[in-house]
C-alpha cells in the first residue's frame, strides 16, 4: 500500500492511473484480512491522492486521472476517515479548485466528494463550511444545467447534513437566481433544497432568512402553474 500510495507521483501517466487502480482495491483485501490500516498509514494513502487535486495549477494534469482520483475519495472516504479528517485542510483545498475546474465533470464529481464527505465527516467539515461554500456559489450561474444542479443540491445538503445556518445569509441571495432557471430540472433540485433546508436549520438561524425563503417558495409555486 506504502509503494502504490507513493507511485502516484511517478512521471508516467500509465503508471499512475495503474497504482490508483491496485490502490482503489485495498479497501477490500483489509477488510477480508479484517484490520484496518494504521493511522499514518491512512495519512499517506489519502494525502498522496490529494496532493494530485489540491494545488493550482494541478499536479495531476491528466483530466481523466483527476476524475478517477476524485472517484477514489468519493468510494473510500469511510474507510480511510481518520486520513481524510487529519488532511481536512488538503481536503477544503481539493474541494475549491475542483469546483474551478474548467471540465464540467470534475465539477460535478467534486460536488459529489463534498456530500459524501458531509455524511462521514460533517463535524470537521464545517469548520471550513464558508470556503466551501463561496466555491460552490461561483458555479451557480455554470452553463451546463447538469452543473448548476448538482452545485444547488450540495448547497442544500450543506445545511441539511450540518444542521447549522450560520452561513445561509451569505447564498440566499446568491441562490434565488435558480428560481428562474431556464432548466425544468435545475428548478426542481433549487426548490427541493430551499424545502429542505427550511425544515432542517434550526429555528435560530432561520429567523433571519425564513421570510425570503418562504417567499421563494410561494414565487416558484405561481410561476410553475403559470
Amino acid at each position: 500500500v506504502q509503494a502504490l500510495a507513493l507511485a502516484d507521483t511517478n512521471s508516467s501517466d500509465p503508471a499512475r492511473e495503474e497504482a490508483l487502480a491496485l490502490l482503489a482495491i485495498c479497501p477490500e483485501q483489509f477488510r477480508m484480512a479484517g484490520t484496518e490500516p494504521q493511522e499514518s498509514l491512512q495519512e499517506l494513502v489519502v494525502g498522496s491522492v490529494l496532493s494530485r487535486l489540491n494545488t493550482h495549477p494541478y499536479l495531476e494534469t491528466v483530466e481523466e486521472i483527476r476524475m478517477k482520483l476524485l472517484s477514489f475519495c468519493i468510494k473510500h472516504v469511510s474507510f480511510y476517515k481518520t486520513g481524510f479528517v487529519k488532511k481536512i485542510n488538503e481536503l477544503v483545498d481539493c474541494f475549491v479548485h475542483c469546483l474551478n475546474d474548467n471540465c464540467p465533470e470534475n465539477k460535478k464529481t467534486s460536488c459529489q466528494l463534498i456530500k459524501s464527505n458531509l455524511v462521514e465527516i460533517g463535524s470537521v467539515l464545517s469548520l471550513n463550511s464558508k470556503r466551501v461554500l463561496v466555491a460552490l456559489v461561483k458555479n451557480l450561474g455554470h452553463p451546463h444545467w447538469k452543473v448548476r444542479k448538482e452545485v444547488i443540491e450540495t448547497i442544500g445538503c450543506y445545511f441539511v447534513y450540518l444542521k447549522n445556518g450560520e452561513h445561509l445569509k451569505d447564498v440566499v441571495e446568491s441562490i434565488s437566481v435558480l428560481n428562474s432557471d431556464k432548466n425544468l430540472e435545475v428548478r426542481k433540485a433549487y426548490i427541493s433544497s430551499i424545502k429542505n433546508m427550511l425544515l432542517s436549520i434550526g429555528l435560530s438561524d432561520l429567523k433571519e432568512n425564513e421570510s425570503k425563503l418562504i417567499l421563494e417558495l410561494l414565487y416558484f409555486s405561481n410561476e410553475e402553474k403559470e
